[in-house]
């Protein structure tokens, strides 16, 4: 007998793919599984991350919160690996990185120079309806529903813990 599992990655060319693999279903072999044909771990999905604030040491602290993490999905249980991060300091670069990387998500800081936090995440919107912006700020008490006006997901303040930064983002990636 086997099992279909269907399993999302990136591939080279940085464009989502799903997939169906049919393995056995001896309960032992699940846990080791990998789909040859790709070389993917199923059941485990990498995402990248855009990290967007003009503090160099906020963007460093993310940087290494989030870095080569991964946490279970709630919902689904499927392992998210945070395989990059990428970073931009100030608003119009973390459009810039959005079109040209296209991450699974963008933690984005609400007051930077130039292109702020709120243009920047319209623009995201803009160009696709379906990304997933979270506001990181300070200021999250007076900017927090700005953000989500200009159709961030979530406002998270600062200072955030490791472990609840991750929590946030698995809720938000499936």
């Amino acid at each position: 007998m086997y099992k279909e599992f269907a399993y999302r990655y990136l591939t080279p060319e940085n464009t989502r793919e799903h997939r169906v693999c049919f393995v056995p279903t001896i309960e032992s072999c699940y846990k080791k599984v990998i789909c040859s044909a790709n070389g993917y771990d199923m059941g485990k999905m990498n995402a990248i991350i855009l990290v967007a604030d003009d503090d160099e040491f906020v963007r460093e602290v993310l940087r290494t919160m989030l870095s080569d993490s991964s946490v279970r999905n709630p919902s689904s249980s499927d392992l998210l690996h945070i395989s990059e991060v990428i970073e931009a300091s100030d608003g119009r670069r973390a459009v810039e990185a959005f079109m040209d990387r296209h991450p699974d998500l963008v933690l984005m800081d609400v007051v930077m120079p130039g292109m702020d936090g709120i243009e920047a995440t319209k623009e995201i919107i803009i160009h696709d309806p379906k990304a997933i912006v979270l506001a990181i700020t300070a200021f999250s008490s007076t900017k927090g529903q700005e953000m989500l006006d200009a159709g961030a997901r979530e406002v998270i303040s600062k200072p955030v813990k490791r472990a609840d930064l991750l929590s946030i983002i698995a809720q938000h990636i499936s």
